[in-house]
């Protein structure tokens, strides 16, 4: 699946999205559990503040790649669920997983 017509611009505007501190780990998240609490969240990325969490929760919505469900109950319970546009993204992980194992880039 080779496609050399990427244009520089599209693929800077992926980087741009992706290499966003804590965007990939909280991909990473949404994959494993679908649906998730700003707390669980937060106490699954240590060092991550919960302002940047608060902006990149914010900025996955705005993408489209999750949804906010508000349960109105006392206290107000609020959800982020994974969409399937994010959700999609799993063979991507496991690609690059299986690739930096063959070649040794993430070594213990």
């Amino acid at each position: 699946m080779s496609n050399k017509n990427h244009s520089a611009d599209s693929v800077l505007k992926l980087m741009e999205i992706l290499s966003k501190k804590w965007m990939l780990l909280l991909f990473h998240e949404f994959i494993l559990k679908n649906e998730l609490r700003f707390t669980e969240i937060k106490n699954s990325i240590p060092g991550m503040s919960a302002k940047i969490l608060s902006q990149r929760l914010s900025e996955l919505e705005n993408l489209g790649f999750i949804d906010r469900k508000i349960i109105q109950q006392k206290p107000v319970i609020i959800s982020y669920i994974a969409k399937k546009k994010l959700k999609d993204t799993l063979p991507l992980f496991e690609s690059l997983m299986v690739w930096s194992q063959k070649w040794e880039i993430c070594k213990k």
